[in-house]
């Protein structure tokens, strides 16, 4: 999936959840990313940030990123069931 598209690789993991076993690990590029967030009404970025890539089409495509929250701020209204982020 990830054939064709720009990212700064920065290693080869392999990474899993709650259940560590060998047969539950997936391989992953850790990767420096630039990406826009957007909810279809306002973008942000665009932001640079660390993210896993997943070698395999089986297992969702991003596996995880960070540092999105260093460039925005997160809303949160569990009352009005709403969440949204700003720069």
């Amino acid at each position: 999936m990830w054939e064709g598209t720009r990212f700064l690789e920065l290693g080869r993991t392999r990474i899993g959840g709650i259940m560590r076993r060998p047969e539950c690990l997936i391989d992953a590029t850790l990767a420096e990313i630039v990406c826009l967030m957007s909810d279809g009404h306002a973008t942000l970025g665009p932001l640079t940030v660390p993210a896993y890539l997943a070698e395999s089409d089986e297992v969702a495509a991003l596996i995880g990123f960070a540092g999105v929250f260093d460039h925005a701020t997160f809303h949160l209204d569990v009352r009005q069931g709403d969440a949204w982020i700003s720069d």
